[in-house]
């Protein structure tokens, strides 16, 4: 047993010797070096290098530098037995260059800051001063027991740019900040004193938002005063921001101990531009709100109102432990189109929002009740400049109801507009996956006014319904059966298949308003790129029948032949279409006709036809020429085969009647004949 404890004794001592060798000898300490430098070069935000490292039982000196800009240096005496310490630390920064690089932001001058510590861990005082940020830094404070007991500052005329590009930030405002603090208290947190934070001659840096975020920011300037006072274990507080944009203002008490508080806000700035680099993104126009706070670090509530963007809102949050738990808005006759503006958005339409929602259970994937009405009328400006759309200004009024329950639930939608209505009922959300399924039933009920969209004015009405699927991708179909036959289509992305059945082509030509040129039943397959613009049509006519026509009297005016009576069974279709061209081959075939197309083209943006249509009867046949307007267009005739045709008939058939009557020997009759058959052949 002796031997054990003596053994066990021996270890610890050699654990003991060993880790004073390499804690407090310089072996030890070129051992420890590289792993400090390591941390210091993962943490420092500018390349600092470790000169010097010295750990003894009762003594530290360090030393680090970042060339000959920024000098630290750590020393004094300490005393691992008795507790105590008494060091010195140092941050010579000569050139404060090297700060501004960080923000990108050019930085001049120097600071040096002196802290002293000096005590026990029962009591220990801690002393500085300091010229940083242009200032004159004297700071005072006694720690009992690790808490405050006293502070004593002074800080006068530090210069606000150069506290953001030290800490990082850069600097879009400017301004001299001034610290007055006198604050006596004891182990339990209670305090005695008052503390006078203000900055004067504020600015905001309009040039360097203006390079940064592309806004124009007026002149701005401003003052800040924070009043705090201390009443043994309270806190009463007294903010301002007072500018020549407009006021914030904030007052109340804060329990110490519970950190539980009451207080008030108001907010009231004619412009918020110069607001934007705490936002993060480009803003403007004027906000208002007030309200207050309740409550502490397990329970804060906060209620307000505000007036954005023209409205009436309410709102309350409940937050616990610091994280949102409950958020309750209501707002009314809010101007959308005012609040897109604010954040430099287009003003798509003149909108009216009113919204009653409560928002919960954030942390397990969002509970939500809302309801929302949409009211407006497009602006058609807006809408042509960044859609190229000529859509004329339309009235539109949407309705949603939305029920989350942890993230799943449902939604039923209706929007009804001069244009459209669109029923959107049952909606499944799934916020965990992102994925939406939407049941929709799309009415138009005059096609004409979607000339806008297809650059030709239609007629009639159409409905289609389906369901469009988003989770990775978006996936839709729908399928009508508005043209006297059935579509079914799906869309994946960009890829647009359709399948078409007995499509009735008549429907066709009355929904483009042109003059109906074929009847027929049409199947076939569609298919299209959104993106690129372009698709292809295959369709094969059934039960085809010519309608009478100026091209049909024209083929029946030169082929002698009623062509509307022919039965047209063996008829196909192929189109391409490159954006707003078609491209369309025709073959219609009857038992004494048939009639081609190749290259016939459409250009709808400008309402143009360019086709050679080819009539054939047996072994006569005419070129029909179409141009110009597509409702209306220009018809010409290319007959010279079928006349020059004709005409070799009628003067062979005269040739052969005046040698019948003129010659009357059978030889010679024989070889006029024959030179009468090549002449005409």
């Amino acid at each position: 047993m002796k031997k054990f404890v003596l053994w066990i004794l021996g270890i610890i001592l050699a654990l003991f010797v060993l880790i004073f060798c390499v804690l407090f000898t310089p072996p030890g300490n070129a051992l420890l070096k590289p792993i400090i430098q390591g941390q210091i070069d993962k943490y420092a935000p500018i390349k600092l290098d470790l000169e010097k490292f010295s750990l003894g039982i009762s003594s530290v000196e360090l030393k680090i530098a970042h060339n000959d800009a920024i000098i630290i240096t750590l020393g004094g005496d300490f005393s691992l037995f008795s507790q105590t310490l008494d060091l010195a630390l140092k941050v010579d920064a000569r050139d404060i260059a090297v700060l501004g690089e960080l923000v990108d932001t050019p930085l001049q001058g120097s600071f040096v800051i002196n802290t002293t510590a000096k005590g026990s861990l029962e009591y220990l005082e801690v002393n500085t001063t300091s010229d940083i940020a242009k200032s004159f830094t004297d700071i005072r404070v006694t720690l009992q027991d690790f808490t405050p007991t006293a502070i004593l500052a002074n800080i006068k005329d530090a210069q606000i740019k150069e506290f953001l590009a030290m800490a990082g930030i850069k600097p879009y405002a400017s301004g001299s900040l001034s610290l007055e603090a006198d604050i006596k208290g004891d182990k339990d947190m209670n305090f005695n004193g008052n503390a006078l934070l203000q900055i004067a001659q504020g600015l905001v840096d309009s040039t360097l938002i203006k390079k940064d975020f592309d806004i124009d920011v007026p002149k701005t300037t401003f003052v800040t005063t924070l009043n705090a006072l201390f009443d043994m274990d309270k806190l009463n507080h007294d903010f301002s921001f007072n500018g020549n944009i407009g006021n914030i203002h904030s007052s109340g008490q804060t329990l110490l101990k519970t950190l539980s508080t009451n207080t008030s806000y108001a907010v009231d700035l004619s412009d918020l531009s110069a607001f934007t680099p705490l936002v993060g993104m480009p803003i403007r126009g004027s906000f208002n709100t007030k309200g207050e706070v309740k409550g502490g670090i397990e329970s804060l509530e906060i209620k307000g109102s505000s007036n954005i963007a023209s409205s009436k809102t309410s709102y309350e949050a409940l937050l616990k432990n610091l994280a949102p738990d409950t958020i309750k808005a209501q707002v009314s006759n809010l101007k959308l189109d005012t609040l897109l503006w604010m954040i430099y958005m287009p003003r798509y339409a003149d909108m009216r929002l009113n919204l009653n929602a409560v928002v919960s259970e954030l942390d397990k994937g969002l509970s939500s009740k809302t309801d929302l009405t949409l009211t407006g009328t497009t602006n058609n400006a807006v809408m042509k400049k960044e859609f190229d759309l000529d859509m004329p200004n339309t009235k539109f009024n949407l309705t949603s109801g939305v029920v989350l329950k942890q993230g799943i639930g449902e939604a039923n939608s209706k929007l009804d507009s001069d244009i459209a209505n669109l029923n959107l009922a049952k909606t499944q959300i799934n916020l965990k996956d992102s994925s939406f399924v939407v049941p929709y039933v799309a009415t138009i009920p005059n096609l004409k006014k979607l000339k806008f969209l297809t650059g030709m004015e239609l007629a009639g009405d159409f409905k289609a319904q389906g369901t469009a699927k988003l989770k990775d991708t978006l996936y839709a179909d729908f399928s009508t059966q508005s043209l006297g036959g059935s579509i079914d289509a799906k869309l994946d992305n960009n890829k647009l298949i359709a399948s078409l059945k007995d499509v009735n082509t008549l429907k066709l030509f009355s929904i483009a308003q042109l003059k109906p040129v074929f009847s027929s039943s049409m199947n076939g397959d569609f298919n299209y790129d959104t993106l690129t613009e372009k698709g292809t049509l295959k369709a094969v006519l059934s039960n085809g029948k010519l309608m009478p026509n100026e091209i049909t009297q024209l083929a029946e005016k030169y082929l002698k032949t009623d062509i509307t009576k022919e039965a047209y069974e063996d008829a196909g279709l192929n189109a391409t279409i490159d954006k707003k061209l078609i491209t369309t081959d025709i073959g219609l075939k009857s038992n004494n006709t048939a009639i081609y197309a190749q290259g016939a083209s459409i250009d709808t943006e400008k309402g143009k036809i360019n086709a050679d249509i080819k009539f054939q009867i047996k072994d006569k046949y005419i070129y029909l020429k179409a141009r110009d307007n597509l409702a209306s267009p220009s018809l010409s005739i290319d007959a010279s085969d079928l006349i020059k045709a004709e005409a070799s008939k009628a003067l062979s058939k005269g040739a052969e009647q005046a040698i019948d009557k003129y010659i009357k020997d059978d030889k010679i009759k024989e070889g006029a004949g024959k030179l009468l058959n090549n002449l005409f052949k």
